[in-house]
């Protein structure tokens, strides 16, 4: 996990969340999970940020079905810190490359029962 200086909204009113926070590594599945939702543009961004902002116990800042609420809680030059530190921590392009190589293999083999 990689500390990061951002301030995060915890409300509407703008009050900041309390805490350090830090940007992880995903694992092989998360990456590949990230790969496989198809997420494109501003939303694979916001599912980026969403899967790899932890607070300092390493817990998720924003859980899957808050994806919305982080554009109104971090600020855009905050969002492009933590995807910028994502992007570096993680090799997207080999997660992509090994997941398509998987879904071409698991479409051509036959079924057996």
């Amino acid at each position: 996990m990689e500390l990061i200086n951002i301030k995060v909204k915890k409300n509407s009113k703008g009050d900041l969340r309390d805490g350090k926070f830090y940007v992880k590594e995903l694992s092989f599945d998360e990456c590949f999970e990230l790969h496989d939702k198809g997420d494109k543009g501003e939303d694979a961004n916001l599912r980026l940020v969403q899967m790899c902002l932890v607070d300092e116990e390493g817990e998720r800042v924003f859980k899957p079905q808050q994806m919305k609420l982080i554009k109104e809680r971090i600020s855009g030059v905050d969002m492009m810190a933590v995807l910028m530190e994502a992007n570096g921590l993680n090799d997207f392009n080999k997660i992509a490359e090994i997941s398509e190589k998987y879904r071409k293999n698991s479409q051509s083999d036959p079924k057996t029962d």
